[in-house]
């Protein structure tokens, strides 16, 4: 495969070898894959283009001399048949003379030829010289910058031990101030290789688009045609956009190479500061760390405190943290300690506080990573919490005057009559209406009511800083308990719309028999049979029926539980009613025929047996079993 690309003129080294693996690869399958090793500094040719310029001017010549000693030839036999007398003579002399001449407009034909390979040649010649030239100065810009570069990087190294050995401090601004330059001369340098890298790449990017630009300027060879011309420009275009983007590559790869040697002791030195400031513990305590001392429940055998900061470095939230004395191995004797301990005075607060990073925002975090209660006469720890909580922010420089990160959590209900107690991750924070400050971050708010019928509010929240936060806490209602009114909730529809969500039956039969009607068999407009029907269903039936004792009058004038706004259940909440209570031996309800406030024809009113729930349209006359509901 060597062999046969080296009778290929004029191929550079790099691109010979490239041939010689590609035919390789390709004539054994990709069984055989040749290494190359090229640690040429220059361009390099077996024929080199300046050898093919000569020899092309030399074939030149040479078909010159030739074209000018036949062109003399000529001349020399005209002038003999001119100066011949004998017809035979000078006619052997003239087809000698047409032969000539063909031969010589051959010859002047081959020498246009070679006149146009030996301009062809010189160019290519002329380019290859100039990309020669261009490299080897590119090559020493690069070596230049590169130099430049790395006096930068050990420049900026030398500054900054100094600033390597201050980062051993206990001190965490040294810290910060160290964590800063770090990152400050790591960007100064990757912006010098980058721009670096840009002038480099443009400048190789330029000498390569002059090469395809001479490929645009060719003509086709007399011997090509159109698509053989086209053909092998579109080649070798290919062959130079390859050579392109391989030498882009080792570009690339090689400043990033240095760039990565130079920078690498800084970043090592970077990443090990910063990790030393985010990992750090420092500690308040004494008289910044503030104490409050909460009451003993004999009951549970807790005592609960509250620490807080007057550091102002750290303007944390105060966090409740409970002694649970009940896990002590003598409860008993670890509670007389603690007792003695707070009658004497003898407890103190601890908070252990760190700093973490916030690059994104360009700011540092004080976070509270763990609070202690000490007894000061033997110095156990009485109770201790880790809230994680973060307390403040800061920017470089600005330690002492930090923003806190506290927002506002205000949780409401809107029934007074229901006790609420209100949980942030499953710790109390109290009765309900809550107002008050809460670390930034995501909770679990929670609020448990008093009455069992009720399912706990939950919520998630996220608290920013300076937020307000405000919530109305919901009563959620579960079928089959008890409502408001004090009867069984037996539908929920799950939101509020037309001012209800929920229907609650009344805890006994409001009636044990009595008539659908007053009397009067007449016609009543505007009856329904749906869900959310049978409250307006009594308002259209008692408009119509007027005064008397049947069963929507007695649920209209029903009153119970510090209720009146019950009424005769639509055809299929009673069949709510049945399905949810009746059939869950829920509500007391007997086997009899009940009245649905929804009309079956004219004279008739939809009724359900709660033996099967068997449903069905009969005479408003007959009596029937009442049980009244309300929505709410």
């Amino acid at each position: 495969a060597f062999l046969q690309q080296l009778r290929q003129p004029g191929l550079e080294l790099g691109e010979l070898m490239r041939n010689v693996r590609a035919q390789v690869a390709r004539d054994s399958g990709n069984k055989q894959q040749p290494r190359v090793d090229d640690g040429m500094k220059e361009s390099f040719y077996f024929v080199s283009p300046e050898l093919l310029a000569a020899r092309a001017q030399a074939a030149l010549d040479t078909s010159k001399a030739e074209v000018a000693r036949l062109e003399q030839e000529l001349a020399d036999r005209q002038a003999r048949i001119a100066s011949t007398r004998d017809a035979q003579a000078r006619q052997a002399l003239e087809v000698d003379q047409q032969r000539q001449q063909a031969l010589t407009v051959a010859k002047r034909l081959e020498t246009e030829n070679l006149a146009r390979e030996a301009e062809k040649q010189k160019k290519l010649a002329q380019e290859a010289t100039a990309a020669a030239t261009q490299k080897a100065a590119l090559a020493a810009a690069q070596s230049r910058q590169q130099e430049e570069l790395g006096n930068l990087a050990a420049a900026r190294r030398a500054e900054l031990e100094k600033l390597a050995q201050a980062a051993a401090s206990d001190n965490p601004d040294i810290l910060i101030e160290t964590v800063e330059r770090l990152e400050a001369v790591l960007k100064e340098v990757d912006e010098q290789y980058a721009q670096a890298l840009s002038r480099s790449m443009a400048a190789v990017n330029t000498g390569w688009d002059k090469q395809l630009a001479s490929l645009d300027a060719q003509k086709p060879e007399l011997i090509e045609t159109d698509a053989e011309f086209n053909a092998r420009i579109a080649k070798e275009k290919a062959t130079l956009q390859s050579s392109r983007q391989a030498e882009l590559t080792s570009l690339r790869s090689n400043a990033e190479t240095q760039r990565f040697t130079q920078t690498q002791a800084m970043r090592s030195q970077f990443n090990d500061t910063l990790a030393t400031l985010q990992n750090r513990v420092w500690t308040i305590s004494g008289s910044a760390a503030r104490l409050t001392i909460g009451e003993f429940d004999r009951n549970t055998r807790t005592w609960p405190f509250t620490v807080a900061s007057a550091d102002p470095y750290v303007p944390m939230v105060p966090v409740p943290v409970v002694a649970d004395l009940a896990r002590a191995s003598d409860p008993r004797a670890a509670i007389l300690a603690l007792d003695a301990a707070v009658k004497a005075g003898a407890l103190a607060a601890e908070i252990d506080w760190g700093i973490s990073r916030d690059a994104a925002n360009k700011r540092y975090a004080v976070d509270v990573r763990a609070v202690r209660v000490r007894n000061l006469t033997n110095g156990e720890v009485v109770a201790n919490a880790q809230p994680r909580q973060r307390a403040a922010y800061f920017t470089t420089g600005r330690r002492n005057n930090p923003t806190a990160a506290v927002g506002t959590l205000n949780v409401s209900t809107t029934v007074s009559a229901v006790k609420g107690e209100l949980f942030v991750d499953d710790q109390n924070l109290g009765p309900l209406p809550y107002r008050g400050p809460i670390a930034e971050g995501s909770y679990a708010l929670e609020v448990k009511w008093s009455a069992e019928n009720l399912l706990p509010f939950k919520q998630t929240i996220n608290i920013a800083p300076g937020a307000l936060v405000t919530i109305s806490a919901t009563l959620v209602y579960t079928i089959g308990r008890l409502g408001p009114a004090g009867g069984l909730v037996f539908f929920d529809k799950g939101y509020v719309s037309n001012g209800w969500r929920y229907l609650e039956a009344a805890p006994v039969d409001t009636h044990a028999g009595i008539q659908w009607f007053n009397g009067n068999n007449i016609d009543i407009k505007g009856i329904g049979t749906a869900v959310g029907t049978g409250k307006a269903n009594i308002v259209a039936i008692i408009a119509a029926q007027g005064s008397g004792s049947y069963a929507a009058m007695l649920c209209r004038n029903l009153s119970l539980g510090g209720f009146n706004d019950w009424f005769l259940p639509s055809k299929d909440e009673l069949n709510l009613m049945y399905q949810n209570l009746k059939k869950a031996n829920l509500g007391g309800f007997g086997s009899n025929w009940y009245w649905s406030s929804s009309l079956d024809y004219n004279y008739g009113a939809w009724e359900q047996r709660f033996s099967d729930g068997n449903q069905r349209g009969n005479g408003r006359s007959l009596t029937r079993a009442v049980r009244a509901v309300r929505a709410f």
